[in-house]
């Protein structure tokens, strides 16, 4: 994460935090599943200040998208 989403302090609670959303959506027992692989993560500068349920819902439905488009293909 770059210095432009805040000081180290939000970076670090931002990192804590996607690595916290990304664990409870690959958890195996949701459905649907989505593809196993490596994953960049890029933090937008307003992600410091977004609530953790926001940044949640964010990533679910980015998700959400990468398995339709697999499951299209």
């Amino acid at each position: 994460m770059s210095r432009g989403t805040g000081s180290a302090v939000v970076r670090n609670r931002l990192r804590r935090r996607l690595r916290a959303v990304m664990r409870e959506l690959s958890d195996p027992a949701r459905r649907p599943t989505f593809p196993s692989g490596d994953y960049l993560i890029r933090a937008r500068r307003n992600a410091g200040a977004a609530e953790f349920a926001r940044l949640h819902q964010d990533a679910a439905r980015l998700l959400a998208r990468i398995v339709e488009r697999v499951e299209r293909s």
